[in-house]
């Protein structure tokens, strides 16, 4: 009878310490994960490959994220200026800029040179990384100039990860807290309006009669 109590009790502690190893391996995974993901986009920046970006992007998410972050950026710069600008021309002019770069092309123009370096210990470059909360975790990448970049991930999923925020900080700029994410309805609403302004061709000149 005590060895079969005993024997119920080393499978006991068994079950515990893997279930113990199960939690921490799930733990340190979560944990690393985003990183990785920012790792892995710098390295499809770096390389062109638009085709791995886009899988790796939330781009309803990016494109209201961003054209908010333009909207900020010409506000103040609006302010500082003293210049006159209403709000529709501030919102349309933010939301062709988001447009613009909201795109596999404008993510490799904006990360090409930051992402890539992350992990790496250089002079131009310094990060900083955090969790936002479950869902999103943030790096801001600080230029030698004084300028930030904000880059934040989105999950999706367990362990998925996708970019769904880039925040630009210019050297004048305060650096304000981290914003709060957009709502999964305000996304569907704001994201369709998200879209280039037309470029109206040059005119040629009149037709010969």
């Amino acid at each position: 009878m005590s060895k079969f109590r005993l024997s119920n009790k080393k499978k006991g502690l068994a079950l515990v310490s893997g279930l113990a190893l199960v939690l921490v391996c799930s733990g340190l995974t979560f944990y690393v994960q985003p990183k990785l993901a920012a790792e892995s986009m710098g390295k499809m920046a770096l390389a062109h490959n638009y085709a791995a970006i886009t899988q790796n992007i939330d781009y309803p998410a990016l494109k209201v994220n961003m054209a908010n972050n333009l909207l900020r950026i010409i506000r103040q710069n609006n302010r500082a200026h003293h210049l006159h600008l209403n709000m529709k021309l501030m919102q349309a002019a933010a939301n062709n800029g988001a447009a613009h770069m909201a795109t596999p092309s404008g993510v490799t123009a904006l990360l090409a040179h930051t992402l890539p370096a992350l992990g790496q210990h250089v002079d131009i470059v310094r990060y900083t990384g955090k969790f936002l909360g479950p869902h999103r975790y943030a790096i801001l990448a600080t230029g030698a100039t004084g300028g930030h970049l904000g880059v934040i991930f989105y999950r999706q999923g367990l362990l998925t990860w996708k970019l769904g925020d880039i925040q630009m900080f210019p050297p004048h700029m305060p650096l304000n807290a981290y914003p709060a994410p957009v709502t999964t309805a305000e996304v569907q609403q704001r994201a369709p309006t998200i879209t280039a302004i037309p470029v109206v061709p040059p005119v040629s000149g009149e037709k010969k009669r």
